[in-house]
C-alpha cells in the first residue's frame, strides 16, 4: 500500500513570527495543576516522560480512576437527590389532593345527611297535610249532608 501524503507543519514558514496569545496563556491551567502528565495521545493513555517512573504513572492512573469514580458518585448522588426531591414533591401533591378529596367527601356526606333530614321533614309534613285534607273532606261532606237535610 502506498504511503499517504500528510501535510505537517515542522517549522513556521519564513517571514512569520510565532508568539503565544495572551488569551491562550490565561486560559491554560498553570503547569503545577498538570502534576505528572506531559502528553496524552488518543487511545494510548499516558506517555511516559523521562522524569516520571512507573510508580508515578501507576499512581496517576489510580488518581484518574479515583477522580472518575468520585465524579460518577457525585453525578449519582445528584441524580438520587433529584429523584428524592421529585418523590417528595409528588408526595406533597398527593397528600394535598387527598386532603382536598376527603374534604369534598366529608362535605358531600354532610350534605347527604342534611338532604335526608329535609326529606324526612317533608314526608312528615306531607302526612300532616294528608291527614288535614281527610279531615277537611269529612267536614265538607258532613256540611253538605246538613245542607241537604235543611233543604229537604
Amino acid at each position: 500500500m502506498p504511503p499517504q501524503r500528510r501535510f505537517v507543519f515542522t517549522a513556521p514558514p519564513p517571514r512569520c513570527d510565532v508568539a503565544e496569545s495572551s488569551i491562550a496563556a490565561t486560559a491554560r491551567a498553570p503547569r503545577g495543576q498538570y502534576d505528572f502528565v506531559d502528553t496524552i495521545k488518543a487511545g494510548q493513555g499516558l506517555i511516559r516522560s523521562p522524569g516520571h517512573d512507573a510508580r508515578t504513572i501507576s499512581r496517576a492512573e489510580d488518581v484518574g480512576y479515583a477522580r472518575g469514580l468520585q465524579a460518577f458518585e457525585h453525578r449519582m448522588m445528584t441524580s438520587i437527590e433529584e429523584v428524592s426531591l421529585r418523590i417528595s414533591y409528588q408526595a406533597q401533591v398527593c397528600k394535598h389532593e387527598s386532603k382536598y378529596f376527603y374534604t369534598q367527601l366529608h362535605d358531600a356526606q354532610t350534605d347527604h345527611k342534611d338532604i335526608r333530614l329535609e326529606i324526612d321533614v317533608v314526608r312528615g309534613q306531607r302526612t300532616t297535610y294528608e291527614t288535614e285534607l281527610q279531615e277537611v273532606r269529612q267536614a265538607c261532606l258532613s256540611s253538605e249532608a246538613r245542607n241537604r237535610a235543611l233543604l229537604a
